[in-house]
C-alpha cells in the first residue's frame, strides 16, 4: 500500500495530539502527521505546508471552533476526509459531525487498533460511522451546549410544534386549540413524535429532552 501524505490533528490537548501522532506513526497510507491546537492555527498550517490526506478534529476545541473549522474544510477542500474525535458518546455528538460534513467519527477511548481502521477507512474514501441505536448516552456530554431541532428528530414542522408544547406540559386539548385543530389529529400527531423519540410516553420524551434546548424547526 502506497504512502500517500500526511495526517494533520487539530486537538487543543497537546498530549491528546502527541498520542495520535505516535499512534500514526507506522501507517502504510501516511508519511507523517502534525499537530496543530486551534482552528487558526490548522488553516494556516494548511496554507504553509499544503492539504493534508486525512484532517482528524477533536469535537471539543476552544470556543466551539469545531463546526467553524470543518464547514471551512468542507468548502475549501471538499476531497479532504474529515474524521471527528470525543471522549463523549452520546448519539448527538456523531449526528452533529455528519451534519457538519466529516466523514466518520471516533470514541477516543476506542483501541488503537479501531482508530487506525477508521483512518484507513477515510483513507480509502469510505465513512466511518457507528449506527446510532448502538451508542450509549453519556452521562457526561454537555448537552445544553446546543439546541436541539425537530429536523434533527427526525419531525414534522407540525409535530415539532406540536412537541414544543408537549415540552410546555401543555395537554392535548390546550394544544388543539393553539393550533386550531381536532384533540383526535392532536393525538395522531402525538403518537408520530413518540414513535419518532422511541418512547412510551408524554413524560418519557419530556424526561429525554429535559437537557436540551428545544427548536420547533
Amino acid at each position: 500500500m502506497n504512502s500517500t501524505g500526511y495526517a494533520l490533528i487539530c486537538d487543543d490537548h497537546p498530549l491528546v495530539g502527541r498520542g495520535l501522532r505516535e499512534l500514526l506513526k507506522e501507517h502504510p497510507q501516511l508519511v507523517g502527521s502534525a499537530c496543530t491546537i486551534s482552528e487558526k492555527e490548522c488553516l494556516q498550517h494548511i496554507a504553509d505546508h499544503g492539504a493534508p490526506s486525512i484532517m482528524i478534529i477533536d469535537f471539543w476545541l476552544a470556543q466551539e471552533a469545531s463546526e467553524s473549522l470543518v464547514k471551512t474544510l468542507s468548502k475549501d477542500w471538499p476531497k479532504l476526509p474529515i474524521l471527528m474525535m470525543s471522549s463523549d458518546d452520546d448519539p448527538m455528538v456523531q449526528l452533529k459531525c455528519q451534519q457538519w460534513g466529516a466523514q466518520g467519527f471516533i470514541n477516543k477511548q476506542a483501541s488503537p487498533g479501531v482508530i487506525r481502521e477508521a483512518v484507513s477507512a477515510l483513507l480509502q474514501g469510505l465513512g466511518w460511522f457507528m449506527p446510532l441505536g448502538d451508542q450509549a448516552v453519556s452521562p457526561s456530554i454537555r448537552k445544553n451546549q446546543w439546541p436541539i431541532t425537530a429536523r434533527e428528530l427526525g419531525l414534522t414542522i407540525r409535530q415539532g410544534q406540536i412537541l414544543a408544547m408537549i415540552l410546555e406540559g401543555l395537554p392535548n386539548k390546550r394544544i388543539a386549540q393553539n393550533l386550531n385543530v381536532t384533540e383526535a389529529t392532536v393525538k395522531e400527531h402525538v403518537t408520530g413524535v413518540l414513535q419518532k423519540l422511541g418512547v412510551a410516553s408524554r413524560v418519557e420524551a419530556i424526561a429525554q429532552l429535559k437537557d436540551r434546548s428545544f427548536q420547533a424547526w
